[in-house]
């Protein structure tokens, strides 16, 4: 089953096949196995519950446990874990979830290391700790679970970095803006790459994807037209919405970019044009239809016309 995942992720890096003939081919030659897929959801809910727990006991108890039996309890989960990646192996779902216990473990013991001897270190220092300490796991599991946890650091660490940089006034939002952009579109980027080792399973796209969309959005659309924000966002919906039209044919990509330019129409229509909240959301209504519609009627005959090519 691997060997024919590979093969197709193969023929789709080269352009042979097209995303929609490549989810086809794949779902065909192996048909998701939903007992399979909601084990392992099941498993990594099971562990994060468990590692919140854990939190948890160490906060409620926190005077009332000593200091080095904090940092013994946690430097045993911590081997305990890994000892359970080494027997089970990165390849297996216990593996993983060993692995992303790992660490999340290591934040843990980070934080508690600042918080029992008051290290002074900004919230941002701690999660960019973290995130250079188990980049290294990162890279040897290659598991896309860690990856997510990796970018959610990743990103927490820019959106804690303003505030504590605003008492020195050396961060601006435009650099905000810019940072988290750059960093989730090199996520992307490095998803798409034609290399084994940067290949993730598709949720890791789709959860970047739709963050950075979002975010774009919603810290974007607020500001003039002709602003450096706004020229990031219509790039962005741009891009997104052709690459996923001509190359990966996926509606969800083009409807969260619709989506997104019918919020930036709607507000610059009330801002600028129109004083009517009802006509410009009635104007924004109707282009969203008319893009949505012919992008559905595009894909629609795109993959019909695959399918009696490929009959023929």
């Amino acid at each position: 089953m691997k060997d024919i995942k590979e093969k197709l992720g193969a023929l789709y890096d080269k352009s042979l096949i097209s995303y929609k003939d490549y989810t086809a081919l794949l779902e065909q030659a192996c048909p998701t196995d939903w007992k399979t897929l909601l084990g392992r959801g099941l498993l990594f809910l099971s562990a994060v519950l468990f590692l919140a727990g854990v939190i948890f006991l160490f906060a409620y108890n926190w005077f009332a446990i000593p200091k080095f039996v904090k940092f013994g309890a946690c430097a045993l989960l911590i081997l305990l874990s890994a000892a359970g990646v080494v027997i089970k192996g990165f390849n297996k779902a216990s593996g993983q979830a060993f692995a992303f216990a790992v660490c999340f473990l290591i934040g843990a013991f980070c934080a508690l290391f600042g918080q029992i001897y008051q290290t002074g270190a900004d919230a941002w220092q701690l999660f960019a700790t973290w995130a250079a300490l188990i980049f290294p796991l990162a890279l040897t599991a290659n598991k896309t679970s860690i990856w997510l946890l990796f970018a959610v650091i990743i990103n927490t660490t820019l959106f804690l970095f303003p505030f504590d940089m605003l008492r020195y006034a050396i961060f601006s939002y435009k650099s905000l803006v810019f940072a988290v952009f750059t960093v989730n579109f090199s996520f992307l980027a490095l998803s798409e790459i034609p290399f084994k080792h940067f290949k993730q399973e598709a949720y890791f796209y789709y959860v970047v994807n739709t963050f950075l969309t979002g975010f774009l959005i919603f810290s974007c659309s607020f500001k003039p037209l002709t602003s450096y924000y706004s020229l990031i966002l219509i790039s962005w919906l741009t891009v997104n919405s052709l690459y996923h039209y001509f190359k990966r044919q996926d509606i969800y990509f083009i409807g969260i970019s619709f989506l997104g330019a019918g919020f930036v129409i709607f507000i610059n229509l009330q801002k600028y044009f129109l004083r009517d909240y009802y006509l410009a959301w009635a104007i924004t209504g109707l282009l969203l239809s008319a893009g949505l519609g012919y992008a559905l009627v595009y894909l629609t005959k795109h993959i019909k016309g695959k399918a009696v090519a490929d009959d023929k």
